[in-house]
């Protein structure tokens, strides 16, 4: 796997520890709290390296061990993530709900 976070769903901080992927009430995810190396991190998840390559880069700023591979996870079961490789993940049940698309499913960010 090839970890990208998904293009289409901009991010940007909501404070110093929280990142906020989506901007729309119906699809926005929160994430934190963010260290700074997490945070790095996350700008390598563009699909260009794979897992193994990830978790060397995370043992070069010092993460724990295995703290890739729950963010990767972490990130994959909110839906954030693509394998730029290919497949990808399946549809949520809110894909074919209009509710989901207008906001009114529920309202404002979720955390992840």
């Amino acid at each position: 796997m090839h970890p990208m976070l998904k293009p289409a769903l901009r991010r940007g901080w909501r404070d110093r520890n929280t990142v906020q992927f989506g901007m729309t009430p119906a699809q926005a995810l929160t994430l934190g709290p963010v260290d700074t190396a997490t945070g790095s991190l996350l700008e390598l998840l563009d699909g260009t390296r794979g897992v193994e390559l990830l978790r060397e880069e995370g043992r070069r700023m010092e993460l724990p061990d295995g703290h890739v591979d729950r963010l990767v996870r972490r990130l994959s079961r909110a839906g954030l993530l693509d394998d730029s490789r290919g497949g990808g993940r399946p549809p949520t049940p809110c894909a074919g709900d209009p509710r989901c698309w207008t906001g009114s499913a529920r309202t404002g960010p979720r955390s992840v």
